[in-house]
């Protein structure tokens, strides 16, 4: 099982070699003409030389700025975006996608299949995961990201409710398993068609250049750390309080995660990385002034 999961990690790695280098990283150290190629790879000759101009303009400022990485972090609308995205990374994690993907096969044993039924059904989810992630490929340019991750919340949430209320209304049996692998495909097809990818693209996108690497890194890190307290925690809150009130717990993180992102996660579809940051420069400055 683990050898088989070395596969798509070959792979990946493989078409790692072919990736170019980012233009912001090449213009940032001099190199504008092979920034200038990787553009033209992905973008119409137009288009690909208003924003090598824009890269250039934007990594110009920044070079003469001596505020960067910690010290960036003293500008409160930095501060906001910072804060914003590690907003963003806790909400991809409280919506309990680990407690299923950790835990999907007893949650089905204790729902009415046998151990070997359970591991069995759970596969569904691992296929339901990767073909859903196909929905969210094909959305993701087409839709704008904060209604995507709305959208997502709404059906992950609703998922949890409707499994919340099955545990509470069935005794185990075959019929509840399969209302439960149910609803946890539904919220699965909402989580990684939706909720996941567009976090990661939000992370990518958000950040102002001089404190990037320093907001991915604290988003992620704070992330994975909502992570470990979600697998931590769910054993012991199923134990103590059963599996139905676990889950309407996480129905009312839903509903503070839905408020939470239609508030404040900003709409980037659309827009180079230099206009977002321009974007959101405005908008948090301005509310700092207000």
């Amino acid at each position: 099982m683990l050898g088989v999961a070395a596969v798509p990690g070959a792979m990946l790695g493989v078409g790692a070699l072919f990736l170019p280098e980012s233009p912001r990283w090449l213009i940032a150290r001099a190199r504008p003409e092979e920034a200038a190629a990787v553009l033209e790879r992905l973008r119409p000759p137009a288009t690909a030389a208003v924003e090598a101009r824009a890269i250039a303009e934007l990594s110009a400022a920044e070079a003469a700025s001596d505020i960067r990485g910690w010290l960036a972090l003293g500008i409160p609308w930095v501060r906001a975006v910072l804060l914003v995205g590690i907003g963003i990374g806790i909400v991809q994690q409280v919506t309990g996608v680990n407690s299923i993907m950790y835990y999907g096969t007893q949650i089905l044993s204790r729902s009415g299949l046998g151990i070997r039924g359970a591991l069995v059904a759970n596969v569904l989810n691992g296929v339901v995961s990767v073909l859903a992630t196909f929905i969210g490929i094909a959305l993701v340019g087409r839709t704008g990201r904060r209604p995507m991750l709305v959208i997502g919340l709404i059906g992950t949430t609703s998922s949890l409710l409707l499994l919340g209320v099955v545990s509470l209304l069935f005794q185990p049996s075959s019929s509840l398993a399969y209302l439960v692998l149910g609803a946890m495909a539904l919220f699965l097809c909402f989580q990684q068609g939706f909720v996941s990818p567009v976090t990661w693209l939000l992370l990518s996108e958000i950040f102002p250049l001089k404190v990037r690497g320093l907001g991915m890194g604290a988003a992620t890190l704070v992330l994975w750390g909502a992570n470990f307290v979600v697998a931590f925690s769910f054993p012991q809150l199923v134990a103590g309080f059963g599996v139905s009130s676990t889950f309407f717990g996480f129905v009312l993180v839903g509903i503070v995660a839905v408020a939470f992102s239609y508030r404040y996660v900003p709409e980037t579809g659309g827009r180079t990385l230099e206009a977002i940051e321009e974007l959101l420069h405005q908008r948090y400055a301005q509310r700092g002034a207000d």
